[in-house]
């Protein structure tokens, strides 16, 4: 049980770095072009049984969505 409560830890340190890594590279000019928006639209539909999208641009905004991609992005990175 330590085990993976370190292993959790571990990786939501990670998830933070690679947040530090990827503020500090927009200032440059650089980003990944990741909207967090959009990653709580894809899991909150996941958690409504949508699986799919042709275009996830084009699914309906759900309320409250990138406070879910946040916690989606920190719960995967432990």
């Amino acid at each position: 049980m330590e085990l993976m409560i370190l292993a959790f830890a571990g990786g939501l340190v990670g998830a933070v770095l690679m947040d530090i890594t990827e503020t500090y590279m927009a200032k440059l000019g650089i980003s990944s072009g990741v909207n967090i928006a959009l990653v709580g639209r894809w899991f909150l539909s996941l958690l409504r049984g949508k699986f799919t999208h042709v275009d996830i641009l084009d699914t309906k905004p759900f309320s409250h969505e990138v406070k879910a991609g946040w916690i989606f992005h920190f719960l995967i990175g432990g």
